[in-house]
């Protein structure tokens, strides 16, 4: 029987946070591994360029 994968991504701005979240993860065997990627953003918000 073939085993299904999904990818879930989510975002963090605290590494503390994202540090704790990913050890739960893993120690409860929710997931195999996890890989932290740094992301910058443009964007528009309330009619300001960011």
């Amino acid at each position: 029987m073939a085993r299904k994968c999904i990818v879930v991504k989510t975002y963090c701005d605290r590494e503390d946070v994202m540090n704790r979240i990913i050890d739960c993860l893993l120690k409860k065997r929710l997931v195999a591994g996890s890989q932290v990627v740094e992301v910058n953003s443009k964007y528009w918000w309330n009619h300001t360029l960011c």
